[in-house]
């Protein structure tokens, strides 16, 4: 009996399990038919419904997880750098706890707000002002987070201040 749309012969039916192999072992290695095909916006968007509400087992998320994520992560990643793919030291700096510990202070000083227009309430950033933090880590040549931590210029309350988003962003990169 050939597929035809509406055939319900197979509803409520399940393959035995030398089915399922014998299936598995033919698709083995060979693409999805779907690959490299660009997908109208309608079916993306249908085959996305038709996954909503799909309940996995934890081990066929585990399986999931290997054979699409880890093929992006680490190592196999293709903008994999080696020891030179660490984050570059500036972001290290600004990710680490004595930095957002500085922050944190700078606005409690400031009372979370601006310290230029005295705007309350809006999105806020901690500005090193009057030495900029691109010129302390310049002029310090610091050269690995540890240096950055014990160098106090960068953890000094007095070189920063409170700005809202529109004051940092037309003040915040000076010359």
């Amino acid at each position: 009996m050939t597929f035809q749309k509406g055939n319900t012969f197979w509803l409520g039916k399940k393959h035995s399990q030398s089915t399922k192999d014998k299936l598995s072992k033919i698709r083995k290695g060979k693409p999805s038919k779907l690959k490299g095909r660009k997908l109208s916006d309608e079916f993306r968007r249908k085959l996305s419904e038709s996954r909503i509400g799909m309940i996995f087992s934890d081990e066929h998320k585990k399986n999931l997880s290997k054979s699409h994520i880890g093929k992006f992560t680490g190592e196999n990643h293709p903008r994999w750098l080696g020891d030179k793919g660490k984050s570059p030291l500036v972001i290290r700096v600004r990710e680490c706890f004595k930095y957002r510990q500085w922050r944190s202070d700078i606005f409690e000083r400031d009372n979370y707000t601006c310290v230029l227009c005295l705007k309350r309430g809006a999105t806020i950033n901690a500005d090193h002002h009057p030495k900029m933090f691109s010129t302390i880590f310049r002029e310090s040549k610091i050269k690995n987070l540890e240096e950055a931590l014990s160098y106090e210029e960068f953890w000094n309350i007095n070189n920063g201040r409170t700005l809202c988003k529109s004051c940092h962003d037309k003040n915040g990169k000076r010359k």
